[in-house]
């Protein structure tokens, strides 16, 4: 895969939207499995990724087989087609997937997205004789649909490529078609162009337009020669359609897939794989209770910069009224300024009167989360009030993203639930325990 970059930056050539899809899917998923202990967006998101992938697996596959089974018989892969079409060409027999791509490409809508696709300025010169083609193939006039469809794709071809469509029209590859390269319309159009030598009355099953336009294969007039015939016309549209706008497409594909230099690109792997191995070999530290609160001694031994030190200078600026230090170590997920946040703190927490707090607990849950229980007491305009909860810390590195804990430098911030659940014990003066 390294290689592979490596190459892209040397030849300056992007990857198509298929592979470069895979690729940020890829990276997404590493992140979603970090995120996912405690984000059950990020779960869901990790099984939305996870059936994207499946499913470009799967069309993927139907591409090989198609490649494999169909296209050495005069069928062309390309854009358009109908993604449940090419599944349904997996499993079947050969003769059956013919019969599918047979019944596909004569079915009226398969045939108006032809005729929507020659109404275009570049391919309206045969947009005429292309609705004659459609309303004889509909007739089941197959033998004056397929020859008005082969004069069609040696038009366009020739116009668009400078080339005839039999003649090498269509060989040079055109970036992010599947009309160009392997199954395209090259190798359609090189067996389609083969000299036929006699002639014949024997029935044929693909258009062959010389054996058909010099009056040598004279029994075509069948459902699947016109099918093969509206095939290859669907992909020559593709591909002269992409070659026209290829030097753009290329410009702005590199420009989405801006990589790196080498180093760098070295370094990101080598971190996410060290990423993946720590997440493996991740294990909880032991558990730490303090039946009656941590004491001040025993708060002085909190690692710095671990969960739990992180907790307590939380539970300061709490205490302290210091909420611009509150803001700061608070996950805030809708990204808003710091200095809006610190005012909503105050405006909350500014009458919070007198407390105390003492931590109760320290458990590691994942590699980038931990949970602290802690009990927070005071008084404020006269009444007591309690509360015994949980915070939950995540630890986060650049971008806030989740970063394990012991491998990246980060800080740990307070997901706000605490604090959504301590405001109303104090408001109305009364006690709650979450712990029981």
């Amino acid at each position: 895969m390294v290689i592979y970059t490596h190459l892209s930056l040397m030849t300056k050539k992007p990857k198509n939207r298929q592979e470069h899809l895979r690729d940020q899917l890829s990276g997404l998923r590493t992140l979603m499995n970090l995120a996912a202990p405690f984000s059950s967006k990020a779960r869901e998101a990790k099984a939305d990724i996870a059936r994207i992938q499946a499913e470009i697996d799967e069309k993927l596959k139907a591409q090989e087989v198609f490649i494999e089974r169909y296209a050495p018989d005069g069928w062309s892969l390309f854009a358009g087609m109908a993604t449940p079409t090419l599944f349904a060409l997996v499993d079947p027999t050969k003769e059956e997937g013919t019969a599918i791509l047979t019944r596909y490409h004569l079915e009226p809508d398969t045939l108006h997205a032809l005729w929507q696709r020659l109404k275009s300025e570049k391919l309206r010169p045969w947009f005429d004789i292309y609705v004659t083609a459609m309303e004889r193939a509909k007739a089941q006039d197959y033998i004056s649909a397929v020859s008005l469809v082969l004069l069609i794709i040696d038009g366009i071809v020739t116009k668009l490529t400078g080339k005839h469509a039999f003649s090498g029209g269509t060989d040079a590859p055109v970036f992010d078609t599947f009309a160009s390269g392997p199954g395209g319309i090259a190798d359609l159009l090189r067996l389609l162009g083969q000299q036929r030598g006699s002639v014949t009355t024997d029935p044929i099953q693909a258009p062959f337009r010389h054996g058909i336009l010099h009056g040598m294969d004279l029994n075509f007039g069948h459902p699947i020669v016109a099918a093969k015939a509206f095939n290859a016309l669907h992909a020559v549209i593709d591909y002269c359609e992409r070659k026209v706008d290829e030097k753009a497409r290329v410009e702005q594909a590199l420009e989405e897939q801006q990589v790196p230099p080498i180093f760098e690109t070295l370094k990101e792997f080598a971190d996410i794989a060290k990423m993946n191995k720590t997440i493996e070999d991740w294990s909880a530290r032991p558990l730490r209770s303090f039946e009656d609160g941590a004491s001040k001694a025993e708060l002085a031994t909190f690692v710095k910069e671990s969960p739990e030190a992180a907790a307590v200078a939380y539970l300061d600026a709490l205490l302290k009224g210091n909420y611009g230090r509150l803001a700061v170590h608070t996950v805030d997920f809708l990204k808003r300024p710091n200095k809006k946040r610190t005012a909503e703190f105050k405006a909350r927490f500014a009458d919070i009167g007198t407390c105390e707090w003492r931590i109760l607990q320290v458990k590691d849950e994942a590699p980038a989360v931990a949970e602290v229980q802690a009990h927070v007491w005071g008084t404020s305009e006269g009444c007591r009030w309690s509360y015994k909860g949980s915070i939950r810390l995540i630890h986060s590195g650049e971008d806030d993203k989740p970063a394990v804990y012991g491998t990246a430098t980060g800080r740990w911030k307070a997901i706000e639930f605490f604090l959504a659940k301590l405001e109303p014990n104090i408001l109305l003066g009364r006690t709650a325990d979450d712990l029981i």
